[in-house]
C-alpha cells in the first residue's frame, strides 16, 4: 500500500507512506518533521494527514493519491491557513 500527499507536483511529495512506514526521502524539505499519518480508520477507508505548525505557506491544494493492490485512489483538497499560533 503506498499513500502520497503531494502538492502540485509528485516528488517530492509533502507525505509518503509505503506498507506502514514513512518514506522521508521522498519528502519536501519544508515539510520535513511536521508531518503524521493518523491511519486508525484505515478500515474504513479514512486516511488523515496531520500538518504541525502550519504556515502561510501551507496554504492552498493538496492531493491524496492511495494505492493498494492494484486500485488506486484519489482526492484533493485546499487547506486554508488562517491564524498564527500564539505559543
Amino acid at each position: 500500500m503506498e499513500v502520497r500527499w503531494v502538492r502540485s507536483h509528485r516528488y517530492p511529495a509533502v507525505h509518503v507512506h509505503v506498507d506502514g512506514d514513512p518514506v522521508a526521502g521522498e519528502q519536501m524539505a519544508e515539510y520535513r518533521g511536521r508531518t503524521a499519518l493518523v491511519s486508525d480508520a484505515i478500515d474504513e477507508g479514512r486516511l488523515t494527514l496531520q500538518i504541525h505548525s502550519a504556515r502561510p505557506s501551507d496554504d492552498g491544494q493538496y492531493c491524496c493519491l492511495f494505492e493498494k493492490d492494484g486500485v488506486y485512489q484519489e482526492a484533493s483538497w485546499d487547506l486554508k491557513v488562517v491564524g498564527k499560533d500564539s505559543r
